[in-house]
């Protein structure tokens, strides 16, 4: 298939999820333009709630969550497209940030993990502050964000997938691991890598599963989105 027949699908892909992306859009330019200025991001006050809070929430950013609910969602429930999308993405993004952060790192080729959690603020165990500095649980959070978001219309669960993701790159900040860039790189990785899986899956692998929301071909150059309860 042509780049342009895929990239005719773009405005398709995008205009159920429109909300959720446009949101993903400011929060990336409020937060580039926040880097530009040159304004750390940075958490000093740690009550016991939110540090038993965000030390687990953070836990859904580190792969484990996301292919296991592509797991069951593939097994129990006629989501099997969605799961693919949900498994691959998340692969992809790793496999992206690693990339990434191996660019940014002087040496051989290596698997740069991240710490879970560090709830003793101290400014210099914060992350480099480069957007090759890439946050792996952020990018993971973003990616199944995405791959959520493009399967439904409702504004509500919209704003819902954008606000978890969010928050678990709010984690990453608030414990002392990432920081800003990196949280930015991450969310570009993830949202990115979703799109990239969605379409790869629908136009490459031959896979055609019943999902919520398909874009179906219609004409060559043309795509339109069909619903199925």
């Amino acid at each position: 298939m042509k780049p342009t027949h895929i990239a005719a699908q773009f405005p398709a892909l995008i205009k159920p999820g429109r909300l959720f992306f446009a949101l993903s859009a400011a929060f990336f330019i409020a937060g580039l333009l926040w880097v530009i200025a040159g304004s750390p991001v940075s958490i000093s006050i740690h009550p016991f709630g939110w540090n038993v809070f965000f030390v687990n929430y953070t836990f859904i950013g580190n792969g484990i969550m996301p292919l296991a609910l592509a797991l069951i969602m593939y097994r129990f429930f006629s989501r099997k497209q969605q799961a693919i999308v949900i498994g691959l993405a998340c692969c992809t993004t790793l496999m992206l940030v690693q990339l990434v952060k191996n660019m940014g790192s002087p040496g051989p080729l290596s698997w740069h993990s991240e710490p879970l959690q560090n709830i003793i603020f101290d400014g210099d165990m914060l992350s480099p502050t480069s957007l090759l500095a890439a946050s792996s649980y952020s990018a993971v959070a973003f990616s199944l964000a995405t791959s959520l978001a493009i399967y439904t219309k409702s504004s509500l669960k919209q704003i819902l997938f954008f606000a978890g993701a969010v928050l678990l790159a709010f984690s990453r900040i608030y414990l002392t691991q990432d920081a800003l860039p990196g949280i930015l790189m991450g969310m570009l990785l993830g949202t990115g890598s979703t799109v990239a899986a969605f379409l790869f899956i629908r136009n490459y692998s031959g896979l055609h599963f019943r999902s919520k929301i398909n874009i179906k071909p219609v004409a060559r150059e043309s795509f339109e989105w069909s619903a199925y309860e």
